[in-house]
């Protein structure tokens, strides 16, 4: 039975890992990761393979966080929200599109809390379900500073939606991991005795970040479109000593001896050397 046990379970292992070779190219640039590594973008747009492929565990929590959506949205329509979903695709700028989650519609004058959301009153919505440390930044710091990749991306759709407010709703993907690190810290850090179960953030549309992300997007297109190798130039972080995101990049490896060659110039065994010391190292 153990050997049954253990042959299942590396079957379905790579079962869930694969899912990812099915997956549509992602247009790149794109509002979802405009505000990651440079560097990281242009492995995507080149459509280079993966060197670090997506663990099934990732893969699990990116699909649960999909299947709780639907829960999301049945609470705002019990509001009194009408939900506009499978958004079409926009012209955001003149180098990226995109498709939000859906945008919020009030079908009558919903009374909150001293609050009053005006019938006809227009919201985009992005659902996200945020890992532990992910969802006590956006507690802790705001979505600009704490969450910044989903900021640009909400700006770059209100944008594309002509939107001028954006409901970033968070949801816990591991809601016991947050209990017990927030009962290990709520006293020094002044928090409430419990986590709230959601977090969200009504954010603007900021012209100004458009222009910037634009900017992003032209210099990504152009390194796409005329670099056939890595140019380092653009990329962000030190993938030899930086844990996040380096060490969560699907190019990671790659771009640890694209470094070493472009900067330092060895031969094949000392790159790989090279490559793992800095990974040690991080």
């Amino acid at each position: 039975m153990d050997d049954l046990r253990i042959a299942l379970s590396d079957a379905l292992t790579r079962s869930v890992e694969t899912l990812q070779d099915e997956w549509e190219p992602h247009d790149v640039p794109s509002p979802s990761g405009i505000a990651s590594c440079r560097l990281r973008q242009w492995f995507d747009g080149k459509r280079i393979p993966r060197s670090n492929r997506i663990p099934a565990a990732s893969i699990k929590k990116m699909q649960s966080g999909k299947a709780i959506e639907e829960f999301w949205r049945t609470a705002y329509e019990r509001l009194g929200f009408s939900l506009l979903g499978s958004l079409s695709r926009v012209p955001i700028g003149q180098h990226m599109t995109g498709e939000g989650d859906g945008i919020l519609v009030a079908m009558k004058d919903i009374k909150l809390d001293g609050v009053t959301i005006p019938s006809g009153r227009s919201y985009l919505l992005e659902l996200k379900d945020l890992g532990l440390w992910s969802y006590l930044s956006f507690y802790q710091k705001g979505a600009e500073e704490g969450l910044p990749e989903y900021w640009a991306q909400v700006q770059c759709y209100m944008e594309g939606y002509d939107l001028d407010a954006c409901i970033l709703h968070a949801g816990q993907a591991d809601a016991s991991a947050v209990t017990y690190i927030w009962n290990q810290r709520k006293e020094r850090n002044g928090w409430p005795d419990k986590p709230p179960p959601f977090l969200l953030e009504v954010i603007p549309r900021l012209p100004q970040e458009l222009a910037h992300w634009s900017a992003v997007a032209q210099e990504v297109r152009y390194y796409v479109d005329n670099y056939n190798t890595m140019p380092v130039a653009i990329r962000d972080f030190d993938p030899f000593k930086t844990r996040y995101p380096c060490q969560y990049c699907g190019w990671w490896t790659l771009c640890q001896r694209g470094v070493v060659e472009e900067e330092v110039g060895v031969s094949d065994d000392e790159i790989d050397q090279a490559a793992r010391s800095g990974a040690k190292a991080a």
